[in-house]
């Protein structure tokens, strides 16, 4: 299995708050022409939690019949009430698109009794394919990874996980119990440093942020990990390394990634939602020597 980068976007956003349709799709074709595998509208780092279901629904019709089959495309369509997420993974699976990503439940504790009926609901639900999202430090619950492979086993159209997880142990485990059930099964690491580990392990690659701003350094390290560039896999993850610094440089990272883009040259606004439109003082000089030093 080809290992790949898929990057979970950030939502470009006028100063009323409206998702800019235009500013998406100018974010969009830049990636595309980078050379990332993936995109992934309306995840976490895409600020999915503050619009409607109908604003999500419009604004994903048009940024999959933009991309055009071009790029492969795994939507969030997770939310609070569990009837929409449905809904609309019901509505986006009818168009070309390669799955939906559907969290887990947040705020209340999920037993993993709770995890394993929420998912087989959405799987008996959808008429598409899933990919479980595991993110415990948003969430505040951890996936089990036997319920992951309880799940895979029994559900067909659960064909994936994206797991967000400070130790990889937790997305080793996973692999380890699943691959051996289900080959086809793609795990996917949150974090873009564990990008190799998952390779190793038999893994999809990563879902990871930084490719908002360094697409080409992450292109090229998935090009050198596929070819076997030795010298180019070293490289790329010495330069991630020295990248990853950015995400402690604010409690979330939307707002300085939107800046980063425009210091790059987008002509994009910044704004995030309430309270998380500002930046910390020097945190984008910061991150601007950051991606200096890894293009050394």
């Amino acid at each position: 299995m080809l290992a790949g980068i898929y990057t979970p976007v950030v939502t470009i956003m006028t100063q009323s708050g409206q998702i800019d349709l235009q500013g998406n799709l100018a974010l969009q074709e830049r990636l595309i022409q980078a050379g990332v595998d993936g995109l992934v509208p309306m995840g976490t780092t895409g600020e999915f939690i503050w619009f409607s279901r109908q604003q999500k629904e419009d604004f994903l019709r048009e940024y999959i019949r933009a991309a055009d089959g071009r790029v492969e495309l795994l939507p969030g369509v997770g939310g609070l009430e569990y009837q929409d997420t449905v809904a609309l993974a019901n509505t986006v699976c009818k168009e070309r698109i390669k799955g939906v990503l559907i969290g887990s439940e947040f705020y209340f504790n999920m037993s993993p009794q709770d995890f394993y009926n929420y998912y087989a609901y959405m799987a008996e639900h959808i008429d598409g394919r899933i990919y479980i999202y595991n993110y415990p430090a948003r969430t505040g619950n951890d996936i089990p990874p036997e319920i992951v492979a309880q799940l895979a086993d029994r559900y067909s159209n659960i064909v994936g996980l994206k797991d967000s997880v400070v130790s990889f142990s937790h997305t080793r485990q996973v692999l380890e119990q699943v691959l051996p059930l289900r080959p086809d099964f793609q795990v996917f690491s949150g974090f873009d440093d564990q990008f190799l580990d998952n390779l190793a392990m038999g893994g999809a690659g990563s879902i990871g942020a930084l490719s908002n701003i360094v697409p080409d350094i992450w292109a090229a390290w998935v090009k050198a990990a596929s070819t076997g560039d030795q010298e180019g896999i070293t490289a790329g993850a010495k330069q991630i390394q020295t990248l990853m610094p950015i995400y402690s440089l604010e409690s979330n990272p939307q707002k300085l990634l939107k800046e980063l883009l425009r210091s790059d040259g987008m002509d994009i606004s910044t704004h995030c939602h309430f309270p998380f439109d500002y930046l910390t003082e020097g945190s984008l000089e910061k991150a601007l020597a950051f991606i200096s030093q890894s293009r050394i």
